[in-house]
């Protein structure tokens, strides 16, 4: 169908359609990955929190200092094993100065997650951290199994 001014009166829809497309695309992929990126961030920052809940727990049901930095490594290891929230691995420190019968053990977890997969590889990595304290069972013996 003619119009009055000589074009159709349907061509000018799709070239509005495409320039809106054209337009819209990119500030939706950046909408995209900015939410993944913080997602990202508050994922990390959750499984740092309980990985550090986590193994001031297992440091706390072990004998001897010794043993309980051992066990509070390894748990906070096997729950950030996920490349993408904790790149480098986890740093993990225990505070075992108040260990004794009734004591506690304090053990702080930190990691910083990975950015260059989301195509943000120049923004600053953050890096999260968290402290746990557990307290020791008071009726515990170093020399019991």
């Amino acid at each position: 169908m003619i119009s009055r001014r000589g074009r159709t009166s349907t061509g000018d829809r799709g070239e509005a359609n495409v320039l809106g497309l054209v337009l819209i695309a990119p500030a939706a992929v950046a909408v995209g990955v900015l939410v993944l990126w913080i997602g990202r961030q508050v994922d990390t920052d959750a499984q740092v929190q309980a990985a550090s809940a986590a193994a001031a727990q297992a440091a706390a049901r072990e004998r001897t200092p010794a043993a309980g930095t051992t066990a509070a490594q390894r748990a906070a290891s096997a729950m950030l094993m996920d490349a993408t929230a904790c790149s480098a691995g986890p740093l993990v420190t225990v505070d075992a100065s108040s260990w004794a019968p009734g004591g506690s053990v304090t053990v702080t977890v930190s990691c910083t997650p990975r950015t260059d997969d989301l195509a943000l590889g120049g923004a600053s990595p953050r890096t999260f951290a968290a402290s746990s304290t557990a307290t020791i069972d008071r009726y515990r013996s170093e020399g019991l199994p």
